[in-house]
């Protein structure tokens, strides 16, 4: 782990962040965010479908057709967000990802007004999807990858990819049609991105972070060994659940703001050495310590220029509402 030299070493105060109203607060921001357009009883129909009555209620009590969020002329219905959770699900299991089921249809809704308003808006941007486009997708995500080894006719090949293809649509009751749509919107959002990280300045201010996200069930253990002034690098190694931007010991390095906006109002205030958290994000929960910065610095990896598009797609979109 880098070593740095910190403002003020002697401080190790433990800074609490009320979970309850942490949450409220971030929710609330988020429904402002998300939400400003889209006049409709959206959390109702959430609420429901979060629960494992959501089946029986969606056959029996709100037909499909309900309309849930309408984007000028464009209706979204709940048998939309039913087959987008469905896909959601399916998508993370190719990927070898569990879908958090309790933010399925959140996602799912988020998915299709963000997707309708980034088609309908991308002229803006000067992009397009082609049909040509959405086909190669498709077969990219389902044709399948002999080994080296392996001699396999062409033939086979194209029967292999039409009939992996058919069944993941008979298992998610999507139409070729209603898929071939899904993944339109999906490069829609992709050249977003693209375009929309080209005017991403390379120059951003950093900070230096160590972090452990956990489960809302392990904070109040976290939050214990932090107070008792147990090494943080050792509770990451026990408890931390993010390793993808972090490393064993919970070092996550040089983190430009709007990175993980959830975060940012906390990294950047933050003393070095002093410990934040928790932080509830829609990823999780989040305990986190400075041991530099904050200084103007270049983008140091891809992986922090696709968060920082990321972040800038959602911000446009948030514009065109």
């Amino acid at each position: 782990m880098s070593q740095h030299n910190p403002r003020n070493p002697r401080r190790s105060k433990f800074t609490q962040v009320n979970p309850r109203e942490e949450y409220a607060r971030r929710k609330k921001q988020g429904q402002r965010r998300r939400w400003g357009i889209v006049g409709v009883a959206v959390v109702l129909v959430l609420a429901i479908a979060a629960v494992p009555a959501y089946g029986y209620y969606t056959s029996f009590m709100a037909p499909p057709n309900t309309v849930v969020a309408q984007i000028n002329d464009v209706e979204v219905k709940l048998g939309d967000v039913a087959r987008m959770s469905k896909v959601f699900i399916a998508m993370g299991k190719i990927a070898g990802a569990d879908a958090t089921l309790a933010t399925v249809p959140f996602d799912a809704l988020n998915g299709l007004v963000d997707g309708e308003l980034i088609r309908q808006n991308a002229h803006k941007l000067g992009i397009s999807v082609t049909r040509r486009e959405v086909e190669e997708e498709i077969r990219s995500r389902f044709y399948p990858k002999p080994s080296g080894d392996q001699e396999t006719s062409t033939e086979q090949l194209e029967r292999e990819y039409q009939e992996n293809l058919r069944q993941f649509l008979y298992s998610n009751e999507l139409s070729s049609e209603q898929y071939q749509e899904l993944v339109r919107s999906n490069l829609f959002r992709q050249k977003a991105r693209e375009r929309l990280r080209e005017s991403i300045p390379r120059l951003q201010e950093h900070v230096y972070v160590h972090w452990i996200r956990t489960d809302a069930q392990n904070v109040p253990q976290v939050q214990e060994r932090l107070d008792q002034g147990d090494d943080f690098a050792e509770v990451a190694k026990a408890m931390n659940n993010e390793t993808t931007y972090a490393d064993d010991s919970g070092d996550a390095g040089w983190i430009p703001k709007g990175a993980f906006p959830d975060l940012d109002d906390v990294m950047f205030s933050l003393e070095h050495n002093q410990l934040g958290g928790p932080v509830i994000s829609s990823t999780g929960s989040f305990f986190l310590k400075i041991t530099d910065g904050p200084e103007v610095r270049e983008v140091a990896t891809e992986n922090m220029m696709n968060l920082l598009a990321r972040t800038a797609v959602n911000g446009w979109v948030a514009e065109q509402r």
